[in-house]
Parts: C-alpha cells; sequence; structure tokens
C-alpha cells in the first residue's frame, strides 16, 4: 500500500510554514526513536482497528487531553496535532478506504486522570463509543512517588480499555518546561521530567499501549541525561504550552505510527484476550461504574453534557453559581477559541458555606468533591460528608500553591453507605479564598486519595520526592 506514505506537508494546515521534515527541526532517525511501539502485549486492538479501517468503516477518536490538546496558546485550532492528524487521514486514507475520521476533543485544561477516571461517561455515548484514544495527560498528572502518582492514569487506562468498541489506545507525552526567560536557567523542569519518570512507561509497556513521546524530540537523552533543546516554535510564548511546531511534530508520529501499522496488515483475526491484572492500584478499587456530576463540558457549544450523577444544593451561603451553558464558563472568554468549560459554584468571601444533597446507590463507595480554581493565599476550607465534622478534609489556598487553574478530586470518605448523604463545604478564618466546586463523584469503597499525586502544599508542580522536598511550603 504505497499510497499510505503519502506525506502530509502539501495539504496540511501548516502547509504554507511546514513543507518537509527538515521545515520541523527534525530528521525521521528522532520521529523513529520517540515512537515506543508496545503492541505485543495486546495486538489484537491494533488488528481489529487495521480491519475496520480497511473495510471502509468510519472511525471515531477521541482526545483525553489537558491544555495542550483544548488548545492552550494557540489560536488556529486546525492546527492541534490530533486536527493535524485528521486532516491526513481524510485525505490519505479516507479516499482509498472509504474510512473516515471524526475527532471529538474532551481535553480540559489543568484536569488530569483523576478527574477523567470517575467522570468520562459524561462525555461519551455507550452508543458512540471510540475506535481510537489518545491520552495526553503525561503533564497534568504530576507527582512525587514512583508508580502510586501513576494510579490515577493505570485506572483511566483500564476504563478506556474495557470499553465495548475495544479502542486502540496511544498515550501522548508532552512536557511541561514552564520556560520564562531566554536562559536555560530560567526553565522550571530542565531535565523534562513528566509521568513518563513515575510509571506511565510501565505502563505503556504493561497494557502494550504505544507512546508517542513529545519529550524524546525535545530533550532527547544524552548519556543517560535529559536537557532541553528549545527549537523556534517548539515552545508557545505564553511559556505554559507547546507551539504549533510541537504539534506540527506529535501529528507526524502519530501519522508514522498508522502508516507502520497499516503497512503490516497481515492479519484479519485475533483473539480478544482480558486486561491484565493492574500493575500498581490494588484491585480493590478498579474504577468500573463511577457516578459523576460535573458542571464540565469539553465540547461547550457543541455538545451537551449527560451527568450520571444527581446532585442538589440544599442550603449556601455567599456562593453564586456559574451555569455550564454560561460563556463565563469557557475558557478563555471571551474571544479565545477553547471550548472547555468549567461552572459550579464560586465563591471568594471568608465564611461561605454550601451543603449538596445526594442519593447513594446500593453497595458501599467512596464520595469525594472535584474543587478548582483555588488561587494561592492565606484562606482555609474545610469539607466533610453529612455531620462528621470531626474527619473534615482541610485545604488552605496558601497549599494550592502557585499551580491554579487545577482540577482536583478530593475524597471525604471511604465507606459510605446506600441512602441518602450531604456534603458541606465551609471556607474559614479572616482570609479570602477563592474556589469553584465543579462536581461529586462515586467510586469503589476504600479511594482516601493518591498518594504522591498531585499534591498541595507545594509552590510548583514536582517530578519526584527530590522536588517535592524543594518545592514543599514549610508551615
Amino acid at each position: 500500500m504505497a499510497w499510505l506514505n503519502q506525506e502530509p506537508f502539501s495539504f496540511w494546515q501548516d502547509r504554507y510554514v511546514y513543507r518537509n521534515i527538515k521545515d520541523l527541526s527534525v530528521g525521521e532517525e528522532d520521529i523513529t526513536k520517540a515512537i515506543h511501539i508496545n503492541e505485543k502485549a495486546d495486538p489484537c486492538r491494533a488488528t481489529t482497528l487495521t480491519n475496520k479501517v480497511l473495510r471502509g468503516e468510519p472511525i471515531k477518536m477521541i482526545v483525553i487531553g489537558g491544555s495542550n490538546s483544548a488548545g492552550g496558546g494557540i489560536k488556529d485550532h486546525k492546527r492541534l496535532f490530533h486536527q493535524l492528524f485528521s486532516q491526513w487521514w481524510n485525505q490519505v486514507i479516507f479516499p482509498r478506504t472509504g474510512s473516515k475520521l471524526t475527532v471529538e476533543n474532551l481535553s480540559l485544561g489543568g484536569t488530569g486522570s483523576d478527574f477523567f477516571t470517575f467522570c468520562l461517561q459524561n462525555f461519551i455515548s455507550k452508543n458512540d463509543e471510540p475506535n481510537i484514544v489518545l491520552i495526553e495527560l503525561s503533564v497534568n498528572d504530576y507527582g512525587y512517588l514512583h508508580g502510586k502518582t501513576a494510579q490515577p492514569m493505570e485506572l483511566l487506562t483500564r476504563r478506556v480499555l474495557s470499553l465495548s468498541s475495544f479502542p486502540l489506545i496511544l498515550y501522548v507525552s508532552l512536557v511541561d518546561l514552564v520556560k520564562k526567560g531566554a536562559s536555560y536557567s530560567s526553565i522550571k523542569n530542565p531535565r523534562c521530567h513528566n509521568l513518563e519518570d513515575l510509571g506511565q512507561r510501565e505502563l505503556a509497556t504493561h497494557y502494550g499501549i504505544t507512546l508517542i513521546s513529545w519529550r524524546d524530540i525535545l530533550c532527547p537523552p544524552v548519556n543517560g541525561i535529559r536537557k532541553a533543546y528549545i527549537r523556534p516554535g517548539m515552545v508557545n510564548r505564553d511559556h505554559l504550552h507547546i507551539d504549533v511546531k510541537g504539534h506540527a511534530q506529535v501529528a507526524l508520529m502519530i501519522i508514522r505510527y498508522f502508516q507502520n501499522v497499516l503497512q503490516r496488515a497481515e492479519q484479519q483475526y485475533c483473539t480478544k484476550t482480558a486486561i491484565k491484572r493492574p500493575l500498581f492500584v490494588d484491585a480493590s478499587i478498579l474504577v468500573t461504574n463511577p457516578l459523576c456530576w460535573a458542571s464540565t463540558n469539553p465540547r461547550w457549544g457543541k455538545s451537551t453534557v449527560h451527568q450520571s450523577f444527581k446532585v442538589k444544593v440544599q442550603e449556601k451561603r455567599d456562593f453564586s453559581e456559574i451555569p455550564l451553558k454560561s460563556i463565563k464558563a469557557k475558557m478563555g472568554f471571551p474571544s479565545d477559541l477553547r471550548t472547555d468549560a468549567f461552572g459550579g459554584w464560586v465563591s471568594s468571601r471568608q465564611g461561605s458555606f454550601i451543603e449538596y444533597s445526594f442519593q447513594v446507590p446500593p453497595k458501599k463507595w467512596s464520595v469525594g468533591i472535584v474543587i478548582r480554581r483555588m488561587r494561592q493565599n492565606e484562606g482555609r476550607v474545610q469539607m466533610w460528608l453529612d455531620e462528621d465534622k470531626k474527619d473534615a478534609v482541610a485545604i488552605t489556598g496558601k497549599a494550592f500553591g502557585s499551580v491554579h487553574f487545577q482540577t482536583r478530586a478530593y475524597f471525604v470518605a471511604s465507606n459510605v453507605s446506600p441512602g441518602h448523604h450531604t456534603i458541606r463545604l465551609e471556607t474559614e478564618g479572616q482570609k479570602i479564598i477563592s474556589i469553584l466546586i465543579n462536581g461529586i463523584v462515586l467510586g469503589p469503597a476504600g479511594i482516601n486519595g493518591f498518594e504522591g499525586y498531585k499534591p498541595t502544599g507545594t509552590l510548583e508542580k514536582v517530578w519526584s520526592l527530590e522536588d517535592y522536598k524543594k518545592f514543599k511550603l514549610r508551615k
């Protein structure tokens, strides 16, 4: 199938800027080294997808990512890596096979695997499940304990692997440099650490998931040591996201992977195997049928959210609602093209409170509350289930550090019986605290949180125990 080798440079959105691979500041060898194929552990998923493509069936791809995938820093969203890949597919594969690719971007800025693990069902329909899933959360899932920090990613991965559509998963691994100046010393993550260092590579190998590592392009290891090699167009001028050249490099890696997969389309039949035993998480907390109420929509203005859990505001003081349908909920409001949106109940006053009521179905559950938009300050918030204030979970605004606009799930109880319950949240002290209550989730009993994952009490994102000790706030 020589036609598969057609390059994207003459027709994709970046055709006037990146006309060949040299313009991308990479070589074919660099691209090849950055694609870590692990399909021997689960080869049937690639075979199943290939058979669908060659039969001319429509293919649906979803992207589960953070702000990089949501379009952070990029004005023209046709230049995002998943859109560039889609342009290649529908220009090259669709005319030959009749297999058209549609892409749904479920990415949410500042959001990690913990939220998606419990709320993914709110954004996809059982009648329209994906065939390809790109998971781009390697910079959103930060922490300091190898294996334990990767537990939410493993839970999310297993949820996606268990979808009835039997999708092919790719991990897309980016890097959060936070480069604030021209000098190398201004890079807060100079060794390019991300979730790969905390267990994601092992997850990819264990579950047979190909890893597309842009980190290997930006920060190639030399004698075992990584150092950022930043070329123009790779890191966005907002200092927070990858730029257009970075997106094009990632897109080309994904294109090369699928060229390889479809070229070796020899086996027509395969036997589906059971998902492997968990690698890092305990089997007792595997998330299979979670419930989620979340005032969140990754496709604001394009689709509605199907809440899997009903929650009612029982009483409140000094909390006001940001309706999810309101344009104020949309990231980048008012001018940005981004469609990820976050509504809920917001307060920035001391002494405010809000109480939610809900019905817990049969069996035991863990109950968590999803919080967003806490800024670093001296304010404090407490949250607890029912009348158990003595066991309240407390967070200070100062403990949120400089990592603002993050979505985090905090579990307030891990052994909740069926029946009517309430969650109450109160802000305390004389200091202002900025907070958005974004959702409530139910998962299997026994979840108290994930040790070492997205810790509060640090000034910056951390990627190792050494980082954690360095950036941990002193009381």
